[in-house]
């Protein structure tokens, strides 16, 4: 199975983080740095999960997921956030089925890929 992995955050610095590391690990990943780019991504490629920050400017990670849901019906979904899981997000995580967790930030690098690799064998 391909490992294709679309990661939105606008934090630049844990994308260079990530990708580095996911790529070193055999992942394909490509970066969006908000919600908006992450979205039109999306349009274009199909990916086996995407991970996306839940607090960014422009469109929030809650809007991005629910558009991208509109764009790709198999879209698999990890969140990570620096916040607390409240309100809208906690809603998103009990009812959309393609939310497969989150993590909180900072986090360790193979915790994430733990996590990644529960996603990826999920029907």
């Amino acid at each position: 199975m391909e490992k294709k992995i679309l990661i939105i955050d606008d934090e630049k610095g844990l994308l260079v983080t990530l990708k580095k590391y996911l790529t070193l690990k055999g992942y394909s990943i490509t970066t969006c740095s908000n919600g908006r780019m992450g979205i039109e991504e999306a349009r274009r490629n199909k990916y086996s999960i995407i991970i996306v920050d839940i607090k960014m400017p422009e469109i929030n990670g809650v809007d991005t997921i629910k558009a991208i849901e509109g764009i790709d019906d198999k879209a698999k979904f990890l969140i990570i956030t620096g916040c607390s899981i409240t309100g809208e997000v906690s809603d998103l995580i009990e009812t959309s089925k393609r939310v497969h967790g989150y993590i909180f930030k900072p986090f360790n690098l193979e915790h994430l890929e733990e996590k990644l690799e529960k996603v990826l064998k999920l029907p």
